[in-house]
């Protein structure tokens, strides 16, 4: 009997033919932070890869009810100095898009706190923001930007148009791969868009997913692994079509697809070279993500080296960062809680928490002030820049940065 959690049909094409080709050890949830007192409730979950036999599309087929995941997601979106300044450059980039407009209205799809559509706020645009999570919601409405606490579907979609009319631009930053409900979302995001109307949709591109091993990107919160060739397929059916494609660093390696009514416009260059090294590489295929998983279990034996030799050298390590992405790395990568002296993290939200599946709590990035430890691992890799600068600067370790991903490494002051 198959379980109601398990999900065998293909989020984009509905194929009913979904093939498990890796399955992970079972973790906890990534964002799920349990306090001291509750210690004993950590629960793991099924963590398998599936590849759609028909479009290629790559999920999860194990799902966790969506309520679960968001409702008390704690993630904000300004939670570090680049995806601030990411943001500012993108708004400057979406305003320039409408200089003509008379009277501009955006709507965010997962707008979180609002950071982003507040600062197009702050230019003079209408907006709206739509997001299931309580607690952003709450500092949205502290700062006065508009929302709708739902998930969004179609039904929230013909409230939009009733009360507030067809936006020019709709934004859908790193929250569609976070759902099976595509097919209603789009049907909602189709009825919304006129043929001036652009959709801007940025994700985590299984290009740089397979590329650079970034196997702490497939968590629960993550159902799908999207790629251009499947989504255009996907998109087709909702006379929808990606007009540009942009490959950028941010979450260690996303894509943006500005989309449009069928555009009368030429596609740009950009789309065609992603979808041709798609092919190259076989993102549709099995084969290519076998092969992905078996370089996972190298990365798991070098690290696993690594910290065996600090640990015969009485060196101390402590955690830096507990991204959702701590909980794949983590627990994939059967790394032991004992070899760390303790985690930090500078979202407050989490501090005092415990990292999950560990018995340990995160502290603040001061205790490494009052604690040094000789080296500091970072889960946080992808802001390395940034967080490295900062530890040097405050001293904060005695001999190094352990670096995991996109390749293992040592960095030296």
């Amino acid at each position: 009997m198959k379980n109601k959690n398990e999900l065998f049909e293909c989020i984009l094409c509905q194929n009913k033919n979904v093939v498990n080709i890796i399955s992970f050890p079972k973790t906890p949830l990534a964002n799920k932070f349990l306090p001291v007192i509750e210690s004993n409730l950590q629960t793991f979950f099924p963590l398998d890869l599936g590849l759609c036999d028909f479009c290629g599309h790559l999920q999860l087929t194990h799902i966790i009810p969506p309520h679960v995941l968001f409702e008390d997601y704690p993630y904000v979106s300004n939670s570090n100095t680049e995806t601030e300044v990411r943001f500012k450059l993108l708004v400057d980039e979406y305003d320039s898009l409408f200089k003509s407009s008379e009277e501009k209205f955006a709507i965010e799809i997962g707008s979180n706190d609002g950071f982003l559509i507040g600062l197009l706020q702050d230019k003079g645009w209408r907006v709206l923001g739509i997001d299931p999570a309580i607690p952003a919601a709450e500092i949205a409405n502290i700062k006065e930007i508009p929302n709708i606490c739902e998930f969004f579907s179609e039904s929230i979609a013909n409230q939009v148009l009733f009360e507030h009319g067809i936006p020019q631009l709709i934004i859908a930053n790193n929250v569609l791969a976070h759902t099976d409900q595509m097919n209603d979302i789009f049907l909602g995001i189709s009825s919304l868009m006129s043929k001036e109307t652009i959709l801007v949709m940025e994700f985590s591109y299984a290009l740089d997913i397979y590329e650079k091993l970034l196997v702490d990107t497939i968590y629960h919160e993550h159902m799908s692994y999207h790629q251009i060739t499947s989504l255009s397929k996907f998109l087709f059916r909702f006379g929808l079509s990606v007009e540009k494609a942009v490959r950028f660093n941010a979450h260690g390696g996303s894509a943006r697809l500005y989309i449009r009514k069928f555009a009368s416009t030429e596609q740009d260059p950009s789309v065609k070279l992603l979808l041709d090294l798609e092919e190259k590489i076989g993102l549709s295929t099995a084969k290519s993500w076998e092969a992905f998983a078996f370089r996972i279990e190298e990365l798991k034996t070098s690290i696993h080296r690594l910290l065996t030799a600090l640990k015969k050298e009485n060196k101390t390590i402590a955690g830096y960062g507990i991204p959702a992405k701590f909980s794949t790395l983590f627990h994939v990568l059967e790394l032991n809680e004992n070899d760390f002296a303790y985690f930090v993290d500078d979202n407050p939200m989490k501090v005092g928490m415990y990292a999950p599946g560990t018995n340990k709590p995160i502290f603040p990035v001061d205790r490494l002030e009052k604690d040094r430890v000789d080296y500091i691992f970072l889960f946080s890799w992808n802001y390395e820049s940034e967080i490295s600068s900062k530890i040097w600067k405050r001293n904060l370790c005695e001999l190094g940065i352990i670096v995991p991903l996109p390749e293992l490494k040592t960095l030296k002051n």
